[in-house]
């Protein structure tokens, strides 16, 4: 038995041939009852061929598909996450500076003859302020609702100037808030440090760049042209950022004014 199988050769596992795709075109079916019938012409097919009939058909290779998200505007959106996690922190800090102020009221009030005229002076300075910086926190949120629309993300990468504008905003307030919580406990130990809150006040305005408002609106006005025609969103973020800049600039005159 063993001289039969070295006569017949090694056996085969599967009796298919393969079948050779051509790489730079695309295979097709091509069903029809009329292919599938046999003729008298037809040589008879072996078990191993296919009766599936086969045409190569030439067509274009598809256009790439536009992604649906750009990685620059994942880089906007990390923006957008880091602005808001500093509205949320500039809110608390802006309810406890009300709170002290308005702790600060209530003392006075309690202690008979409140303070003093120019005491009393300064604490409505203190809680003017503090609405000053409000105004501004809130003109920031309808930024933040303006920024949604992925079509305004690109005036919102990193490098952007209203990216640069807004960062430096939050910086400025912060660094606001800060010198009127320890002039705030100057006032509750009545030993307010004016010196060091001025000094305070005016390092911080570094972090106002509002000279970048050109180029902002260059880079608005690139992003309203480069769409069809104008764009709502685009439009509703020029409007949110004049907001913000209006009340920014107002809490910077209030910030240069005497206190009382």
């Amino acid at each position: 038995m063993q001289d039969e199988r070295e006569r017949q050769g090694p056996a085969k596992r599967h009796a298919f041939q393969p079948l050779l795709f051509a790489t730079p075109r695309t295979l097709t079916f091509s069903p029809g009852s009329q292919e599938t019938k046999a003729h008298p012409g037809d040589a008879a097919r072996r078990r191993s061929e296919s009766h599936v009939r086969l045409c190569v058909a030439d067509v274009e290779a598809p256009a790439p598909s536009k992604l649906a998200g750009n990685v620059e505007w994942l880089e906007a959106q990390d923006l957008l996450d880091e602005l808001c996690e500093d509205q949320l922190a500039l809110s608390m800090k802006l309810a406890c500076l009300e709170r002290t102020a308005l702790d600060l009221a209530e003392e006075g009030a309690r202690a008979g003859a409140p303070l003093g005229a120019t005491s009393a002076a300064v604490l409505r300075s203190l809680e003017a302020r503090v609405s000053d910086l409000v105004d501004v926190r809130d003109a920031l949120a309808v930024l933040h609702l303006a920024a949604v629309p992925c079509t305004v993300h690109p005036a919102l990468l990193p490098d952007a100037p209203l990216a640069e504008y807004l960062r430096g905003a939050y910086a400025w307030l912060f660094a606001v808030l800060r010198a009127l919580e320890h002039l705030a406990l100057g006032l509750r130990a009545m030993q307010p440090d004016w010196a060091t809150y001025r000094w305070r006040i005016e390092e911080a305005k570094n972090f106002h760049f509002d000279e970048l408002e050109t180029e902002i609106a260059s880079c608005l006005d690139a992003l309203q042209s480069r769409d069809r025609g104008v764009d709502a969103a685009v439009t509703a973020l020029a409007a949110a950022f004049e907001l913000v800049l209006d009340d920014a600039r107002q809490l910077e005159r209030r910030l240069d004014e005497r206190f009382g």
